[in-house]
């Protein structure tokens, strides 16, 4: 089945909120800040952020997946982020949809660059990914992109 992208309205919060089902989960999502369960308040506060915009993609009139876009036009590049997938949705193809929608999306913006990070140790999102048409950047580049982070994590570029 085929998924609709939307822009993400704050209706969604307390439902999407409820998807990361622990701690660990949630700070891979969310942030290493970020606390479990995640408030629905938090969407406001990201929301916020220059440039952020929130998607979510329905299926059958139920969100099944949430992200943003992190548009950086001073750096010409755009990062797919915060990306969560409703849990019994999760390993039947819905991240790849989803994660192929929002690259369209990011495409309207005309930047040359669309990127997304990952934790190392999530294979499924890695995968996902990667099958969504992102390969991993450089070991050079990718220490650039590290810097500063609080985690170290898995750089991927989309290759149109």
């Amino acid at each position: 089945m085929t998924i609709i992208l939307q822009p993400f309205t704050q209706n969604h919060a307390i439902q999407i909120a409820s998807w990361s089902l622990s701690a660990n989960e949630t700070k891979a999502w969310a942030g290493h800040n970020a606390t479990f369960p995640l408030p629905p308040t938090q969407f406001e506060r990201w929301h916020e952020e220059p440039g952020t915009h929130p998607f979510i993609a329905h299926q059958n009139n139920h969100p099944v997946a949430y992200g943003q876009l992190w548009v950086d036009l001073e750096e010409q590049d755009i990062e797919l982020a915060r990306i969560i997938v409703h849990p019994l949705h999760r390993g039947i193809g819905i991240g790849r949809q989803f994660v192929t929608a929002l690259v369209h999306q990011a495409t309207t913006y005309g930047l040359k660059n669309i990127f997304i990070r990952v934790l190392p140790n999530n294979d499924p999102a890695i995968r996902c990914y990667q099958s969504s048409g992102f390969v991993r950047v450089s070991k050079e580049e990718e220490e650039h992109h590290n810097q500063g982070q609080p985690n170290p994590y898995v750089w991927l570029k989309f290759n149109a």
